[in-house]
């Protein structure tokens, strides 16, 4: 089925769990014995990932996170949920449509980072410190035994690369594997 899904998401670790699930199997989140379109080893995803990093050079770590910011921040703008409920769409479906909330914004980029090697994070955050109501990326470099974590958080807008939005608290989790 090739529809947008709206979700209602109980806790933290459900939303986190929807997002993994998204980055792993993309519009077969719901059916992981589908072939994974738009979510990691989807050939296509494959294809523009590497794509959107090839002008940089080998082993140039921070090069190519900020390729996948700059691509990001230039064809996916940010919008809101589809009628205030909490809807999910995979990386292929965000790039196609050229929109997405928070939670499309940081798929897409896990993918993008993923599919050139990078061991990556959600960090879900709080403005206020009552709710939680934001997610981003965060990147590790060096790719294989990361000592630093990026912000690629492509909401806030190009020439932020590596910035952190304001925060009243945050939690990190793995993108890991499935």
């Amino acid at each position: 089925m090739d529809t947008l899904r709206a979700h209602n998401v109980s806790s933290l670790g459900d939303r986190v769990a929807l997002l993994r699930k998204l980055v792993w199997y993309g519009q077969a989140f719901h059916n992981p014995k589908s072939p994974p379109i738009g979510g990691l080893r989807d050939p296509q995803m494959r294809r523009i990932g590497l794509l959107v990093t090839r002008g940089c050079p080998g082993k140039d770590d921070r090069c190519e996170l900020k390729a996948v910011f700059d691509f990001v921040v230039k064809n996916v703008r940010y919008t809101g949920d589809v009628a205030f409920k909490d809807t999910y769409q995979s990386a292929l479906r965000t790039l196609q449509y050229g929109g997405g909330d928070c939670d499309d914004h940081s798929v897409t980029n896990a993918i993008l980072a993923m599919e050139n090697g990078f061991q990556t994070k959600f960090r879900i955050t709080s403005n206020t410190g009552a709710t939680w109501d934001h997610i981003y990326l965060l990147a590790g470099i060096p790719k294989h035994k990361p000592t630093n974590w990026i912000p690629l958080d492509t909401t806030i807008g190009g020439g932020r690369f590596g910035q952190h939005p304001p925060q009243a608290k945050h939690k990190d989790f793995d993108v890991g594997e499935l």
